[in-house]
């Protein structure tokens, strides 16, 4: 789906970056002669993923697949980086977490969210190429 929002007079428009949107920013028209303010950033979660954390229940891969994905794709780069090194850990060391037998639900979650962001048929596609 695409969108194209029109600027207006004292409108703030906020929409959600992921690995599977894109957005564009035209330029002020040179018509303009109104005074504009403009503000800008990112708002990023403060919440880093840990091993204490119950993140099979935060990111629950057992809810409805459409929960799931909005969840997982609500994560940012660093707290994804830090799942997956969470799961490599597991998998370098069972005994990682407590009870060892945890680390196949933490290692079977990221493995659900890497799959979203890189599904297998994408990465072949760029494989292949």
């Amino acid at each position: 789906d695409s969108t194209y929002t029109h600027a207006s007079f004292n409108t703030l428009t906020l929409f959600s970056v992921t690995p599977f949107t894109t957005h564009f920013v035209t330029t002020v028209s040179p018509h303009a002669t109104g005074k504009r303010l403009a503000f800008n950033g990112w708002w990023e979660s403060s919440w880093i993923p840990s091993v204490e954390d119950p993140l099979e229940t935060m990111l629950d891969i057992h809810s409805s697949e459409e929960e799931f994905r909005q969840e997982a794709l609500q994560l940012t780069f660093y707290q994804y980086t830090r799942l997956e090194r969470i799961a490599e850990q597991c998998e370098e060391d069972p005994n990682f977490v407590s009870p060892p037998e945890r680390c196949d639900a933490l290692i079977e979650l990221f493995d659900e969210i890497d799959y979203l962001f890189f599904p297998e048929e994408v990465m072949t596609e760029i494989i292949d190429v």
